[in-house]
């Protein structure tokens, strides 16, 4: 059966070029998006697991006007001292 299918969309393919190449083109974009939105996901959750004790890190981002900005410096002892404010990073 997809033998058949196989065949059918190998001799469509030179009968309508524009209609192929429009699908061809759209086929390309969205597995090249698929495939961004996979990387940035990976990359977002490799963010700092290289650090001991993973689980007890936190990132702690203050706002300030419209800006937000990550605070390196003692995070941690911040984020554990006031909970509510920081945010779990997994």
């Amino acid at each position: 059966m997809w033998r058949n299918y196989w065949t059918i969309a190998i001799r469509t393919l030179p009968k309508s070029k524009t209609y192929s190449i429009i699908n061809i083109a759209g086929l390309a974009v969205g597995m090249a998006a698929c495939v961004m939105i996979l990387l940035y996901i990976n990359y977002e959750r490799s963010y700092d697991s290289w650090l001991p004790n993973i689980e007890n890190t936190y990132q702690l981002q203050i706002a300030i006007g419209i800006a937000v900005t990550t605070v390196a410096g003692h995070a941690v002892r911040v984020a554990r001292a006031n909970p509510i404010h920081a945010l779990r990073y997994e």
